[in-house]
């Protein structure tokens, strides 16, 4: 809880653009265990006055991929479900 407040706390401070420049996500990986998942929370609780632009530029680019792989993962599971039957 403490690391949560604290880095809370520098998202304020900072700004997520350059908090995620020095941790940065990292959830481009073929293995989104190694990422930095966890930021996400912080960053939604504690983003405040951040420019429209870093959103536009490094969240949304994002946000898109994470859906795509996200429906690639759901056409494999509706697969093995078919298959396991």
């Amino acid at each position: 809880m403490q690391l949560h407040k604290t880095l809370g706390a520098a998202v304020a401070a900072m700004g997520p653009d350059q908090l995620l420049s020095l941790l940065p996500l990292e959830m481009d990986g073929p293995n989104l265990t190694d990422s930095r998942v966890w930021l996400l929370p912080i960053l939604k609780q504690h983003v405040v006055g951040a420019r429209i632009e870093f959103f536009a530029q490094s969240l949304m680019p994002l946000a898109t991929r994470l859906r795509e792989r996200a429906r690639k993962v759901g056409v494999f599971l509706e697969r093995l479900h078919i298959f396991v039957q």
